[in-house]
């Protein structure tokens, strides 16, 4: 009994250790099971700093993840469209063929099911691997953390979406005119789509930090707001935060108009390699002649 004492403290240990490193961690955060979450969220603890950058890494790969598999699921979609509309319009040009149709359809659904249900099942561990790495988050806001809150609001489920707008309405506001230079373009676009939604706290909040966050392609979406509808909720605020947003952001371009047409009109005037190198075709073939006739005359020099 005294030699398996320390086996089974080592076996202890490895497996603490092996919940403790991002393999780890990640493989806990897309289990369903409440007693894995708990053992991730406690391993992310000792991570320190580095849970943050963990999480963010997590957010910014399954998000992806998402998008794709929804790509997918669409293109499979349209097949299953596509394949029944030919059935039925080959049915009606040859009748009572679609029952064979249908057999061979059929075989093809129970010999690709194995596939599709290993599929189904990465696209929800995916899902909640997002919406759990989203979760936690949220609880440590953390400005750098705002691109993978809009990644993961356009390609998370209606819970993940929900949390990180939630999240990115606390974060918009901290911003600094640094963080939001860092923001992709990709990202904007994300942040103008949301414009266009129904969430006023989120919507105040990107007109809030428009100077930060958005560029002159906001522009429409901003001026759209300032005759906002009635039946959204605190339209009044609304159309006052566009107003200044508008402002705010049509002078930026105005200023940045200018110091493109400053830098256009003191840089030099091009000259092209052809003008650079023009050959003398206005010589007439006389006044040729003569020169080559002076030159044979001075060179070489008579001796006297």
């Amino acid at each position: 009994d005294g030699r398996e004492e320390p086996q089974s403290e080592k076996t202890i240990s490895l497996s603490r250790k092996s919940s403790v490193e991002p393999e780890g961690i990640d493989r806990r955060l897309g289990s369903s099971d409440l007693h894995e979450l708990i053992t991730a969220m406690e391993a992310l603890e000792l991570q320190g700093a580095e849970a943050v950058s963990l999480l963010r890494a997590i957010v910014q790969r399954d998000a992806w993840h998402c998008r794709a598999e929804k790509k997918k699921l669409r293109n499979c979609l349209l097949l299953v469209m596509v394949t029944s509309l030919a059935v039925f319009c080959w049915n009606i040009a040859y009748p009572g063929i679609a029952f064979g149709a249908a057999m061979y359809l059929l075989l093809a659904v129970w010999l690709t099911s194995p596939f599709t249900l290993n599929w189904y099942d990465e696209h929800r561990t995916h899902g909640r691997k997002l919406r759990h790495a989203v979760t936690l988050l949220h609880r440590i806001p953390d400005p750098a953390s705002t691109a993978e809150m809009i990644e993961a609001m356009e390609a998370g489920d209606a819970l993940t979406s929900a949390l990180a707008a939630k999240s990115l309405i606390q974060l918009l506001p901290k911003l600094t005119e640094a963080d939001g230079a860092i923001l992709r373009t990709k990202y904007r676009v994300g942040l103008q789509r949301a414009l266009h939604g129904c969430n006023t706290n989120l919507i105040l909040a990107i007109l809030n930090a428009a100077e930060k966050i958005l560029d002159d392609a906001a522009l429409p979406s901003v001026r759209r707001l300032t005759n906002c509808p009635g039946w959204i909720a605190e339209s009044g605020k609304i159309q006052e935060a566009a107003k200044s947003a508008l402002t705010v952001l049509e002078t930026t371009s105005r200023r940045q108009q200018t110091a493109q047409t400053s830098l256009r009109a003191s840089s030099p005037p091009s000259t092209s390699e052809k003008e650079l190198l023009r050959q003398a075709n206005t010589v007439p073939a006389t006044s040729a002649k003569q020169m080559l006739r002076a030159s044979d005359a001075i060179w070489p020099p008579e001796e006297d």
